[in-house]
This record gives structure tokens, C-alpha cells and sequence, in this order.
């Protein structure tokens, strides 16, 4: 995912989304900066952990490995083009609005300096950034007004926030160690003839981020609750945290430690399960080729169990329904 432009935007007076979280019945291991999370009161308080059926598992496995956004030899090549993959939509559009930004002139603001300018995007449309950024820390609104650059139309609002400042990288953008995103708007997307919606309120953070000697960044930890959906159901994450690295342009490679999952328009979830060490089996992902490889693994009803194994941009499902360490149902025969 291409933090750089994520942290130039940041720079710039503009900046983009999120990923991944845990939510519904039950409590969770909050880590977030972000105070006052409205967001929370919009999962369905009467959700209900998803039964160990292989029905289920096909849509843990949509939701968590499917690619919205990415080329067309992606897009679809994970189950059905309807479901909504929360957390790796997240990158993309973390991804395709920096691209976006790095098209618009950069506007030549001094430290500590106050910014108030419309720019427009590089098709049609607009994005009026304010706030300030200086070496105490950063807060910009951006406000993106039919955003076009012929593959991403985008309208909404999002704030952003940055704290222990580093420095200039060797473009000359003030670069962060930590990043707090939310979305101020209900934030709206099209690609091709599908638009997407990442309600207002969803947010992220970015923190510990570790920048290469190009002002990219590489390593950081992700936090995020966010609900979206497709113009059909909503899907939602929340409370989620990643590791990610990315070590180019096109490649990344994540793995989860927390956070639910919620599939049947945000009415049953599964749990990240804890007891299993994705950081052996991370999820690696080319802009090319979709996921090459890893495996995830989540708790459902009566202590079931489910994994989602992504090889050479497919994956598959395997249910244990008894907890007896078996996957006994499985969509590979």
C-alpha cells in the first residue's frame, strides 16, 4: 500500500481511509487514540456469533480475502463480486485517493502555517484541504467534491491527525510517526458501475510507522473499526489490528492479532482467532495477482473454528463445526 503518498497527502492538506476491525456482542481489547467512537452504536447490538456451517465460511472467506479494488484480474478472482472485503477496501482506497493526490500541484505551505485551498483532482472535480501541520503535530480536514481521475470517482470528508513528528523525507513533506484518520462523512466511491459507502464516523490508526530513505512507508500497525457496504448489505470490522509491511509499490503482506469480522449485513461475526499466530502465515498480496499466499483463522459459534487459506489469488474455506481440531468441512474435495 503506498504510504508515501498516504503521508504526502498528510503533508499536503489531504489525506485517506482505513482497515479492518472487531465489533457486535462482546467486548474487545481497545487500542485506539480516537476518542468518542459514535460508530460503535451502529453494530447491532443483538448480532450473534456466526454458526460453523461451510455456508458461513464462504463468507468469512469473501470478507476477508476478497479484492474490491484492485486490477480486473483481481476483482473477481475470489468468490462473488458483490461482497465487500472491509479491510483490504480500505488499502485500496488508502492507495487510490494518495494516487490521486500525487497528481494534484503541491501546494508550498511553510511549517506551522495555517492551509485553506481547493485543488482540482486530475480528471474532474475537487479536494478543499484546511488545518495546519507543524512540528507539535497536524490536523487536516479534506474534502473530496466528485474527486475524479477516470478509474475512482469519490465524494466525503475525512479528518486526519498527526503526532510525533519526524521530519521532512527527501521530497520535502512533513512525515509522521503516528496517524489518526476518521471519516467525517458518510465517504462514497465508485469504481467501474459499483459505488461503494464507508459510513461517517469509521475510522483508523496508523501508528509506529517506519519509513524507508524515499519517505515510504514500510512497516507500521493498523487499527481500525469501520463499516461499508455495497450498495447492497452493509459489512463492517471492528476494533481489528494489523502488522503491515509493504517493501514496494505493488506488494504487502499483513496478519490480523484482533477484531471481529461481520458478514449477513452486520447481524453475525466471528472472531479473530487469538490462539493462532498469523504473523508465520501473513496474507501477502500483489497489485497483479490478488492474494499469493497465507492463511487466517477465526472463531465462530460453539467454538467452532474457520481458516481461510489464499493461494495464487484464490482461497479456501475449512470449517471445523466441533472444535475437535478437525476441518471436516471444507469447499475442496
Amino acid at each position: 500500500m503506498n504510504t508515501k503518498a498516504f503521508i504526502m497527502s498528510l503533508a499536503t492538506g489531504v489525506v485517506a481511509v482505513g482497515l479492518t476491525g472487531c465489533g457486535g456482542g462482546g467486548g474487545s481489547s481497545q487500542s485506539s487514540t480516537v476518542e468518542n467512537e459514535p460508530i460503535s452504536a451502529e453494530f447491532p447490538t443483538n448480532a450473534v456469533s456466526a454458526a460453523p456451517t461451510l455456508q458461513n465460511g464462504e463468507k468469512v472467506k469473501d470478507a476477508v480475502t476478497k479484492n474490491n479494488l484492485g486490477p480486473t484480474s483481481s476483482i473477481l478472482s475470489v468468490s462473488s463480486p458483490t461482497s465487500v472485503n472491509v479491510g483490504q477496501l480500505s488499502i485500496d482506497m488508502y492507495n487510490k485517493i494518495n494516487d490521486e493526490l500525487k497528481n494534484i500541484s503541491k501546494s508550498n505551505y511553510a511549517l506551522n502555517e495555517v492551509v485553506d485551498e481547493t485543488e482540482a483532482c486530475d480528471v474532474s472535480g475537487s479536494i478543499h484541504w484546511s488545518g495546519y501541520i507543524g512540528e507539535s503535530g497536524a490536523e487536516i480536514t479534506a474534502v473530496f467534491d466528485n474527486c475524479n481521475d477516470s478509474y475512482l470517482k469519490i465524494n466525503g470528508t475525512i479528518y486526519a491527525k498527526g503526532s510525533d513528528y519526524i521530519g521532512k523525507d527527501s521530497f520535502g513533506d512533513e512525515i509522521y510517526k503516528n496517524i489518526t484518520l476518521k471519516y467525517m462523512s458518510d465517504f462514497t466511491y465508485s469504481v467501474g458501475d459499483q459505488t461503494f459507502t464507508i459510513y461517517k464516523n469509521s475510522f483508523e490508526d496508523v501508528s509506529n510507522i517506519q519509513y524507508n530513505e524515499y519517505g515510504e512507508a514500510t512497516n507500521y500497525t493498523l487499527y481500525a473499526t469501520i463499516i461499508a457496504d455495497d450498495g447492497i448489505q452493509k459489512y463492517g470490522i471492528r476494533d481489528a489490528k494489523y502488522q503491515v509491511s509493504q517493501p514496494n509499490w505493488d506488494d504487502m503482506s499483513f496478519y490480523q492479532t484482533q477484531g471481529k469480522v461481520y458478514i449477513d449485513n452486520l447481524t453475525s461475526y466471528v472472531d479473530y482467532d487469538t490462539s493462532y499466530d498469523m504473523s508465520k502465515t501473513p496474507f501477502v498480496y500483489n497489485d497483479f495477482i490478488g492474494y499469493t499466499s497465507g492463511e487466517a483463522r477465526y472463531v465462530m459459534a460453539h467454538n467452532g473454528k474457520v481458516k481461510i487459506v489464499a493461494q495464487n489469488g484464490e482461497a479456501n474455506v475449512y470449517v471445523d463445526a466441533d472444535n475437535d481440531g478437525e476441518y471436516e468441512l471444507h469447499d475442496q474435495y
